[in-house]
């Protein structure tokens, strides 16, 4: 199972979409299973070269869940409130 994030990451550049997380899965054709992504914070942020870190720009974001990348028939509306700074210049 793959999640993908499609979101405006840093306006005024277009909306992205990129690998949010995983799980791998077996399943018969035709058998129900349930799998469990984690999704890193990482995954809702940007480069900012202005604060030399990384950041989270609040607003809408989609997640596709599906098969493969080709293959993303789920959707979910999730909303990212905070803005965050993970790196700060000089921090390793």
């Amino acid at each position: 199972m793959e999640i993908s994030a499609d979101e405006a990451i840093a306006p005024p550049k277009p909306a992205m979409r990129r690998l949010a997380g995983y799980a791998a899965v077996r399943a018969e054709p035709g058998q129900t299973v349930t799998a469990t992504v984690r999704i890193a914070p990482r995954a809702f942020q940007y480069w900012s070269p202005e604060h030399f870190g990384w950041r989270t720009e609040p607003g809408d974001v989609a997640l596709f869940a599906g098969s493969s990348s080709a293959e993303l028939p789920l959707r979910v509306a999730l909303e990212v409130t905070a803005e965050t700074s993970v790196a700060e210049p000089g921090a390793g």
